[in-house]
């Protein structure tokens, strides 16, 4: 929002994400927010609406002026009942509705972690004892308080044999969390009519925290070798029956009945390494998007489980500059069965479920308990980087 600083007071002007150029701000009667596309007057920049927007902030201008000297001009009837109904409904009650909107087309795990993530939000609203009051009293300035709040917010854990009980703060990841849903929140509800807001009080008031960013942690190449070894000897131990086959135990002979003692995790830990992809994206990966012919890789939207691309850009991955990576796809193409996921799991038209027991076990046979997929996805883009062209990998 370029234009917030600027003369029009009181009106916003932002593209929306379908790049309508948009104006908002607040009426000075009912307190909604209010928005109406510039695009759909004829203007095609925020500049070209400069002068619509000082005419609508003068406007508000004088009405607040109005409304403080006791001219006002009365609302509608109807309109006046609805904006009595919204205003009188506690906190508690549209926290609740929020919630209730949120898990219309959610899984319930999703839902259930948005209301926790609203904790912090609701603890400060319970200690100004604002919940059970109306949610128009809420003004944007306890935004500022609650931020604060959150930035001295700690946590309880217990450590040694007795279980001692040791206060910790927050970690920067933490209260970003609990900023990024009462954000949402509170978007949603003014929005509707619920609070006094503003876009710019949320997006002010509510700014992340910064925390000191870590640079990313490259495995060096023994490192990578013993990884992929623990693997390949996690995906061929065998677990050996033997009772029914008695002839194998305790022998050389391998037993006609073993089966596998652990999911196989070989292909993902090498999908990840020639491809530099994120977890999510390897264990998504569908077969119709490997072509063979034309080389490429499609790291896409999965329609079939709603999983979508980290960062929402879909984008391709050679194949012709790792004939490694060609060949283990090659390799699994043929042995894939009925699995529509490169990356197979217990079902196969479903993707498979990573346990992060599992990762941990081969991490620790690898000399490297710490280790996880993100250091393979930093070691790939460090090998990139370093190299004169694709890595021959």
């Amino acid at each position: 929002m370029s234009f917030r600083k600027t003369q029009h007071k009181g009106v916003s002007c932002f593209y929306s994400k379908t790049g309508t150029l948009m104006a908002e701000w607040v009426d000075v009667d009912s307190h909604r927010s209010v928005r109406e596309s510039l695009t759909a007057l004829g203007f095609k920049t925020k500049a070209e609406a400069i002068e619509w927007l000082k005419k609508k902030s003068e406007e508000l201008r004088r009405a607040k002026l109005s409304r403080e000297l006791g001219i006002q001009t009365a609302m509608p009837p109807a309109a006046a009942n609805i904006e009595q109904t919204r205003q009188a409904q506690t906190l508690r009650e549209v926290l609740s509705a929020y919630v209730k909107h949120y898990s219309t087309d959610r899984a319930q795990n999703l839902t259930q972690r948005q209301d926790e993530r609203l904790k912090a939000f609701r603890d400060f609203a319970t200690k100004l004892g604002f919940l059970d009051r109306p949610a128009g009293e809420f003004l944007p300035v306890f935004l500022t308080d609650f931020r604060d709040d959150l930035a001295r917010l700690t946590k309880f854990l217990t450590k040694g044999k007795r279980k001692l009980k040791t206060s910790v703060s927050l970690s920067t990841g933490a209260r970003n969390s609990y900023l990024s849903t009462t954000k949402a929140f509170c978007n949603w509800a003014r929005q509707r009519g619920y609070l006094p807001f503003t876009g710019d009080d949320v997006a002010d008031r509510l700014k992340n925290f910064r925390g000191e960013r870590k640079l990313p942690t490259t495995l060096r190449v023994h490192e990578l070798q013993s990884l992929i070894v623990s693997a390949v000897d996690n995906d061929l131990e065998m677990n050996h029956s033997s009772r029914r086959d008695k002839a194998a135990y305790g022998g050389d002979r391998p037993s006609r009945t073993a089966t596998a003692a652990f999911e196989p995790l070989a292909p993902l830990v090498l999908i990840l390494a020639l491809t530099g992809m994120r977890r999510g994206e390897a264990l998504h990966l569908r077969w119709e998007n490997v072509d063979f012919e034309r080389g490429i890789i499609e790291v896409k939207f999965d329609a079939e489980s709603g999983w979508r691309v980290k960062t929402r850009h879909e984008r391709r991955i050679p194949l012709e500059d790792s004939p490694a990576l060609l060949a283990l796809l090659r390799g699994l193409h043929a042995s894939r069965g009925r699995s529509t996921y490169v990356v197979s799991g217990e079902d196969p038209k479903r993707p498979k479920n990573f346990r992060a027991a599992a990762w941990r076990r081969i991490a620790r046979a690898a000399g490297s308990p710490a280790m996880t997929p993100k250091h393979l996805r930093a070691t790939f883009a460090s090998a990139l980087a370093a190299a004169d062209r694709a890595p021959h990998l």
